[in-house]
């Protein structure tokens, strides 16, 4: 009876999770309602949950970057590093919006970095360099002046994170053409 009790409650209190569709709407509510460290938990749990999360994130859509800002004060370790890349991914397909929305809850160093090189769409260094190419060019677009400096300034770290995947892969130059580099690691 106590367990039907809790499932009960939990169905209650947590409609945003498990669910087909997680939304930014429920998500916010949810904020509001039990705090970002618990909703954070709850999202984290149900791996497709987090997944959906991350990806609308990743969208650089408004709604989601207000969403990534009110889980801040929930995220570290492995999830603040997740929703960091995810807002960094979000720069290739609305940069203004990033940098106006995620800065200066996130810092700009932690947004405009390279890609992550265990995430399967980035284990090459072309892949990656090719991640950080369509980053700085999107964020090049921006016109805005109170944004200008700002985005410059990412283009900047941009550039400069290409050295970190140099060391982790090798240098472009040290590869045979068209053939990837494969990652070894200790351990």
């Amino acid at each position: 009876m106590k367990k039907a009790l809790v499932t009960l409650a939990a169905l209650i209190l947590w409609p945003a999770v498990g669910t087909t569709d997680v939304s930014s709407a429920a998500i916010t509510s949810e904020i509001s309602r039990l705090g970002a460290n618990k909703v954070v938990a709850k999202l984290y749990e149900s791996p497709k949950d987090w997944r959906d999360l991350m990806a609308a994130v990743a969208t650089g859509k408004p709604q989601w970057l207000q969403v990534a800002v009110k889980l801040h004060s929930g995220v570290d370790g492995g999830t603040a590093e997740e929703l960091l890349e995810a807002i960094g991914e979000g720069l290739e397909h609305r940069p203004k919006d990033v940098l106006a929305l995620a800065v200066p809850t996130f810092r700009l160093e932690d947004i405009c970095g390279g890609p992550d090189i265990d995430d399967s769409r980035f284990d090459s260094i072309q892949s990656a360099f090719a991640a950080i190419g369509r980053r700085q060019r999107k964020v090049a677009s921006i016109a805005e002046p109170d944004l200008r400096k700002r985005a410059d300034e990412c283009i900047r770290m941009l550039e400069e994170s290409k050295h970190q995947i140099e060391r982790f892969f090798g240098k472009p130059s040290a590869m045979a053409p068209n053939k990837s580099l494969e990652r070894t690691r200790e351990g």
